[in-house]
């Protein structure tokens, strides 16, 4: 495994963010948040429910020291989000602002990892299921969330406006099927629907590729919201109570003339 504290990069104004090599070698999603003042109100809490933990490195102004290794019960959360073991301690001990620009957290063979900042931004980088601990809406919603927050404190950290032109919201958010860009993953989500409602596919078909669109979607940073958001949400609820007509059961379960019923449904109300 590389040097976890390879995979930062210090770009030309000082900002720290994670390598591109890394990110695209790897193909991870990178999303900004607020960092507050309280690292243990950060989105490190989320970060290590949804990852292995390996360790976490101290970055002091001066250079990159060696990873601190943590030992597994240092990171122990119970079951309601709590704190047990010496984690906050430890940070309370090796961070402070004026003597450090960050702490790394990274999980197992690198597969994640968490950059925290005093100057206004904590950066995560991970696969889609790390993401959804963040939001359900996709990493563009992030990245939006962000922006916002950028405009307020844009005059108490100067990193922070680098960091929304460095990470840019990269799709405009559709609320009605009828705004959604041709070739995109919603879009081919929507095609799917036509296509089963005009039996040109089955339904395990659709449910096979409609999710991936759907995954993919996420991971592209494409965006639905208010009634398209709505209406898409519920083909997914309906895709969890569909069985196959050769072993459902009638009561509980949709069949496949349920699901095309009700896909052809929705595409009634989108319209």
């Amino acid at each position: 495994m590389q040097n976890a504290l390879e995979i930062l990069h210090k770009r030309p104004s000082g900002l720290l963010v994670f390598d591109s090599t890394w990110v695209d070698s790897f193909q991870k999603l990178v999303a900004p948040f607020p960092s507050g003042e309280d690292i243990l109100r950060s989105p490190l809490v989320n970060f290590i429910q949804g990852v292995s933990l390996q360790g976490v490195a101290t970055l002091p102004l001066c250079g990159f020291p060696p990873p601190h290794q943590a030992s597994e019960p240092e990171f122990v959360i119970d079951d309601e989000g709590r704190w047990k073991g010496a984690l906050p301690t430890f940070i309370a001990s090796h961070f402070s602002g004026s003597e450090f620009e960050g702490i790394l957290a990274y999980a197992e063979e690198l597969g994640a990892a968490l950059l925290y900042t005093p100057f206004g931004y904590t950066l995560v980088a991970g696969d889609h299921d790390l993401m959804q601990r963040f939001s359900h809406e996709g990493i563009d919603a992030l990245k939006v969330k962000f922006s916002r927050y950028a405009k307020k404190a844009k005059d108490r950290h100067g990193f922070i406006r680098e960091v929304t032109e460095f990470l840019p919201p990269g799709q405009s958010s559709w609320k009605h099927s009828k705004e959604v860009a041709p070739g995109s993953h919603v879009s081919n989500q929507l095609t799917l629907m036509h296509s089963l409602t005009n039996e040109e596919i089955t339904p395990e078909e659709f449910i096979r590729e409609w999710l991936k669109s759907r995954r993919e979607a996420f991971n592209s940073g494409e965006r639905v919201r208010g009634p398209l958001e709505h209406l898409l949400n519920e083909v997914f609820y309906a895709l969890e109570d569909y069985e196959p007509d050769s072993n459902r059961e009638p009561t509980t379960h949709f069949g496949n003339n349920e699901l095309i019923e009700k896909v052809r449904e929705i595409l009634n109300l989108m319209e």
